[in-house]
């Protein structure tokens, strides 16, 4: 039986917004140090969306026998849940590069690779909106999906594969990145997959945990949610990103992130309906938030700032946060209608007319 876990998408909803908001500062005043919320928000919100991934694939495909067919009707409707809007973000910036500029020459590969969403196998860098490196890497993860999902059959399997991925995460934190040099300078290795897949590999580990092992009552999990929320904002680091992204302070608060959402989900409905509505609407246009607002900016900077006469990093700020943001969400509203809804709803439908062929076909007959 699917579960739908509203807290879940409650929490992807806030933190795509405060994604948007993260970055509508650093275009603006200026990008915020790891000692402040917002600093600290704008890394591990993408982080918890992989979490928060892993812990919605396993509750919709628990059941799963992982055969071609299934594997063909996964591949499916998880590209035609992605594709869409990162079609119209991709889109939205090479017009953008080529407006006003002659010598633009698309590169048609990348182009290509953008479009099919497996630059993130090999190439993590080469993404072209903003926020697109993020959607690169949880494509390659849905690759190694149903192999996670397979080893969950066999307790060992599960516990190398994780001890695996969790050993890379470490590498990264402990050897590759460097405290010396800004995140800024080792982007390309922070974006590596291998630097990211623990992350997701984790929320399917909590959603096996709970369903199997150790599901705690409402406040036991308000107990771990409130911990985890003290520990992600006193835990002391300031100064560059680098400094929450390398070593244990990665440890910790990618720690609090899980054990947040792990929370969650073991809280799955929201008692409240004044909260629970514009949450639920950031919730479902989560995705399209995340991935438009870079675009959105670039347009405004371009053509809406100068109009206006703002010059200074505050009155941009201004506008972004009361102009540009409740635009965003008005884009989001008619994207998540008339792009990603119709999309989701073919993905189900081809899945379903391909498994039902499948299952029509049966054993070939003699003679």
């Amino acid at each position: 039986m699917k579960q739908r876990v509203h807290t879940i998408d409650y929490f992807r909803g806030v933190m795509a917004l405060s994604v948007m908001l993260y970055h509508f500062f650093s275009w603006s005043v200026g990008i915020p140090e790891s000692d402040s919320l917002l600093g600290r928000l704008g890394i591990y919100a993408v982080s918890s969306f992989y979490i928060v991934s892993g812990i919605s694939l396993y509750l919709v495909y628990r059941d799963s026998g992982w055969g071609w067919c299934e594997i063909k009707s996964f591949g499916l409707k998880r590209f035609l849940r992605l594709a869409p809007v990162y079609w119209l973000a991709t889109a939205l910036m090479v017009v953008l590069y080529g407006l006003g500029n002659s010598s633009y020459e698309p590169d048609w590969f990348n182009i290509f690779e953008n479009f099919f969403l497996v630059f993130g196998l090999y190439n993590p860098d080469g993404y072209i909106p903003v926020g697109g490196w993020s959607i690169g890497n949880e494509f390659s993860f849905y690759v190694f999906f149903p192999l996670l999902m397979l080893s969950l059959n066999k307790r060992w399997s599960f516990a190398i594969l994780m001890s695996f991925v969790f050993l890379s995460y470490g590498v990264f934190c402990f050897f590759i990145l460097s405290s010396g040099k800004s995140l800024a300078q080792q982007w390309d290795s922070y974006i590596n997959p291998l630097n990211q897949v623990f992350l997701f590999f984790s929320g399917v580990m909590a959603a096996w945990l709970k369903e199997y092992y150790y599901s705690p009552g409402k406040k036991v999990s308000l107990i771990i949610a409130c911990a985890a929320v003290f520990i992600f904002v006193l835990y002391p680091a300031s100064g560059d990103k680098i400094n929450i992204v390398t070593g244990w302070a990665r440890l910790i608060f990618t720690s609090a992130c899980w054990a947040f959402c792990f929370s969650l989900l073991c809280m799955p409905n929201l008692s409240s309906r004044f909260l629970s509505k514009p949450l639920g609407f950031l919730g479902d246009r989560s995705y399209t938030i995340y991935m438009l607002h870079g675009a959105s900016f670039l347009y405004f900077d371009r053509y809406v700032a100068p109009g206006l006469g703002i010059g200074s990093p505050e009155e941009k700020l201004v506008f972004l946060l009361f102009g540009l943001a409740p635009f965003v969400l008005l884009v989001s509203f008619f994207v998540y209608r008339y792009l990603e809804v119709p999309f989701i709803q073919l993905g189900k439908k081809l899945s379903v007319t391909y498994e039902e062929r499948k299952a029509g076909e049966g054993p070939a007959s003699a003679g």
